[in-house]
């Protein structure tokens, strides 16, 4: 069986493991949302990761009445410039399947480099 079928046959299973574990975490990721000032929270991914990135930014926003963004973690990479100012005072949310996505992980870094924005990862 190849990796990639595996990995579709337990996602629900994975993606229960993920809930719980955010979940059990919820105290700490809203003490840490509180204790920084952020006005919007911006997702970003790539493959599967930006497919949810759309649903993320929608629940956030609908959850957290913020406004939230969703963008090809790519597209910020190569072209920070023209997102500057939507990273302004955000908090940025990750998701990974794999947790060492190079777009995500050179995304988060070209931001960090001109603001020191929070990060939360979902790997």
């Amino acid at each position: 069986m190849s990796i990639t079928y595996s990995e579709m046959k337990n996602q629900y299973t994975a993606l229960k493991k993920t809930f719980d574990y955010m979940n059990s975490k919820r105290s700490e990721i809203v003490s840490f949302i509180k204790s920084v000032d952020i006005q919007s929270i911006t997702v970003i991914g790539c493959g599967s990761g930006y497919c949810l990135s759309q649903s993320a930014a929608f629940s956030a926003h609908l959850r957290a009445g913020l406004h939230s963004s969703f963008f090809a973690a790519g597209d910020i990479m190569l072209n920070f410039n023209r997102y500057s100012n939507m990273m302004r005072n955000t908090l940025i949310l990750a998701p990974s399947r794999s947790g060492s996505t190079s777009e995500v992980i050179k995304a988060i870094q070209v931001t960090q480099l001109e603001q020191k924005v929070p990060v939360i990862s979902i790997i």
